[in-house]
């Protein structure tokens, strides 16, 4: 409904998709149950209230009065308090990474609550005192504070043995709970006593790793320094399921992110993780992390979704960022934007989850909607490449180069504008052919490697001169990327990637024959039934084949089934690219333009 019309709730669209079930087993069994929901609906409206009557906290950073080198230690008790309040069903805790905002803030506690839309604060202090002596002990001072009348709920001073940190931990979180006078389950309450480690130096090592699996950036040295604490932890503590679990996701994020996609790292993934539940088959933790490799690896959404729904019993918060992944590749938008604005409530600071509800309703062709959220997404991390690309990627689907134009030059100055290869199209499309291969002999790397694409950067320069009809040039560069693609076919012949960059490599080179065997064993290997946003680049590529082998009606073919689905590719996405510059005049391309004419902006 959000596809069609600005102000729909989410608990609206949420109503309205249980009643389309395409399973009758799914929808409403009964007419007042329907009336039920939308009575509530309205009322809630009226109110002028959230959709729900859980109430709201947020645990700020605890200040560490210890040394400096402990700050990872008291971001750590911050976490671990945060994800024990987290499995509570009646609270909702805003995540870690909006309450790390306010690290050393100067912000009231109104101020903070009035961002952050939450009732209740949990400050605090930590200090680890080591002895000379050998002695450790550990002193925290939370207080609980809530926001309307700045009252002090609760306080207490724990100064305990560095042994009890757990019982700490578990206990702050009991009597928060108890003053906001929430009623625990069983499941709940054992979650909250949960002991991941009785070895304190191992749990020391684990915080370590944590600290730098949570870096915001991403990057090769982040993952690989947070393995090593992890390998530490495991070394002393070798039944430390939960380290086990983060060594593992440490490898999948590596192969994920880009910086190792070896078969020998998703290897050793694997292996940490088995590990884990070999220690505790019911870990939630690990259950995600399996989710993660057969959405990340093996491109298996059914059984990733399996593993994250067994998660979600215990860890929803956690869970519900895959799930909402998951169910977006799968065509079921509407679902996942449901559960993203959800985790967006939670984590109202975090700019990534902020761009991914711009993302969600830009797969919707929402673009009013979504253009609001990444500019949101942006204000809150203006860093962030990411958000700028999808920033121009949008404007693309609603046909707007001069936006996407427009966009490129609102990328601030000092950032690394060359690792986006979003910016090549943007050339590309709008036919400023020398914009293009400036930035391609800037492109840091030779081969542009993502989940989407496998592509040389020399397929890319073929492709250019190919527009300026410049056949030597264009065939110089296209004969090495062909090389490339032929050794890399040796070790991988089941990735889709290679088989559609091949493809449209000798396509572009006139070898049609071969070019059309390549498209169709990339199909082959990953329909569209097996992933509604990565399925459609394959079929926009072998679009770009059948057009250059002159199969007019054949590309045709694929753009109507494409555009059909109403999803991640609009009309414009192909009306654009100048390789398809030959169907512009088709009778059916005429068709498709008066039937998808909302798409394109508006003329003045």
């Amino acid at each position: 409904m959000a596809r069609y019309k600005t102000g729909v709730s989410e608990d609206l669209e949420r109503i309205v998709a249980k009643a389309l079930r395409k399973d009758v087993k799914l929808r409403y069994q009964h007419i007042d149950d329907f009336l039920a929901d939308l009575r509530n609906l309205s009322s809630s409206a009226k109110s002028g209230g959230r959709s729900n009557d859980r109430k709201m906290v947020a645990v700020l950073p605890f200040e560490n009065l210890g040394a400096a080198d402990d700050e990872y230690f008291a971001d750590g008790i911050t976490e671990e308090i945060t994800s024990r309040l987290a499995v509570v069903s009646g609270l909702g805790v805003i995540s870690r990474t909006s309450a790390m905002r306010y690290k050393g803030t100067q912000k009231s506690i109104a101020e903070i609550g009035q961002e952050l839309h939450v009732d209740y604060i949990l400050e605090g202090t930590v200090r680890w005192a080591r002895g000379k002596d050998g002695a450790s002990r550990v002193r925290i001072t939370p207080q609980l504070i809530h926001v309307s009348d700045d009252t002090h709920l609760w306080a207490e001073r724990y100064d305990r043995e560095i042994d009890d940190i757990f019982e700490v931990q578990s206990d702050i979180a009991e009597k928060v709970i108890e003053q906001l006078n929430i009623t625990l389950l069983q499941t709940e309450k054992e979650a909250i006593q949960a002991r991941p480690t009785d070895n304190v130096k191992a749990y020391d090592f684990y915080l370590k790793g944590k600290e730098h699996y949570n870096s915001p950036n991403y990057t090769k040295k982040d993952f690989e320094t947070a393995a090593s604490f992890f390998e530490k932890a495991v070394k002393i503590q070798p039944d430390f399921a939960l380290a086990h679990v983060f060594l593992g996701r440490c490898h999948s994020a590596l192969f994920f992110q880009g910086h190792d996609r070896s078969e020998k790292r998703m290897t050793l993934a694997r292996q940490a993780i088995d590990k884990a539940l070999k220690i505790n088959s019911e870990l939630p933790e690990a259950h995600l992390a399996i989710g993660e490799i057969y959405y990340h690896h093996k491109w298996d959404l059914d059984r990733a979704l399996e593993q994250v729904d067994r998660a979600a019993e215990t860890i929803p918060h956690q869970a519900n960022e895959l799930r909402m992944a998951i169910l977006r590749r799968k065509g079921l938008v509407a679902d996942a934007l449901q559960l993203i604005l959800k985790a967006q409530e939670s984590n109202p600071g975090d700019p990534r989850t902020t761009l991914e509800v711009g993302i969600t309703y830009g797969l919707m062709q929402n673009y009013e909607m979504a253009r609001k959220w990444m500019e949101q997404s942006i204000s809150q991390n203006p860093e962030s490449l990411n958000a700028h690309a999808q920033l121009m990627i949008l404007e693309f689907g609603r046909g707007d180069i001069q936006g996407a134009i427009d966009q490129l030059g609102m990328i601030p100055k000092r950032l690394n504008t060359f690792e986006l290869v979003e910016i090549f199209y943007v050339h590309l499309y709008s036919k400023n052919y020398s914009a293009a291969l400036a930035f391609l002999e800037a492109y840091p790397g030779e081969v542009e490697s993502s989940a989407f694409e496998y592509m040389p950067i020399d397929t890319y320069r073929g492709v250019i001169y190919f527009l300026l009809n410049e056949t030597d040039k264009s065939k110089l560069y296209l004969n090495k990327a062909k090389i490339h693609f032929e050794s890399e076919m040796t070790g991988r012949s089941e990735d889709f990637r290679v088989h559609i960059g091949l493809s449209l490599t000798l396509a572009l080179l006139g070898e049609y024959g071969k070019a059309i065997e390549h498209g169709q064993t990339a199909l082959k290997l990953f329909p569209v039934y097996k992933d509604t946003i990565v399925g459609p680049v394959i079929e926009y590529q072998f679009t770009q084949v059948m057009t250059l082998a002159g199969r007019n009606d054949d590309a045709l073919d694929i753009i109507e089934r494409v555009v059909g689905r109403r999803l991640y590719h609009t009309l414009p996405f192909f009306t654009l690219d100048p390789l398809l510059e030959p169907l512009a005049n088709h009778p059916r391309m005429i068709e498709l333009k008066k039937q998808y004419s909302y798409q394109y902006p508006k003329e003045d």
